[in-house]
């Protein structure tokens, strides 16, 4: 699978693509086809390196010494469930989910594994699925 991966602290220009081992779907556990994931603030913070004024001296402790302690950055996904593992009866290959790793990261990959008990839930049925442009300026 492709994936977005931040190997060291920097600007946008850190961010390799790079082709990493499709993760299975372990027991108590779902695989999900991630469709969309947001890039947040956050995600620039662990990215960079920047804290706020007065926590620079945990950056370490907090994200990682050399770079960030997580390679494949990302808090919230929407996808599609494409394994379930073992013992799995609350979703089904095919459900439509809002997923939400928080700090155990991993959002910015072509697949994300959570626990089917963690924070993901079916996608509300009057959500749209369809992509839609953003507005432009003047547009």
């Amino acid at each position: 699978m492709k994936a977005a991966f931040v190997a060291r602290y920097g600007s946008p220009e850190v961010v390799e693509f790079r082709e990493i081992p499709t993760p299975s779907a372990g027991p108590g556990k779902v695989r999900i086809r991630v469709l969309a994931a947001a890039v947040t603030v956050g995600d620039w913070r662990v990215r960079s390196g920047i804290l706020p004024r007065g926590f620079g001296a945990l950056r370490g402790i907090a994200l990682g010494f050399g770079g960030p302690r997580k390679g494949i950055l990302g808090t919230d996904a929407a996808g599609v469930v494409e394994a379930v593992g073992a013992g799995v009866t609350r979703f089904e290959v095919g459900d439509s989910v809002l997923a939400f790793p928080g700090f155990a990261m991993g959002s910015h990959a072509e697949f994300l594994v959570m626990p089917a008990e963690g924070c993901v839930a079916p996608k509300p049925a009057n959500l749209s699925s369809r992509r839609r442009r953003h507005c432009r300026s003047g547009a």
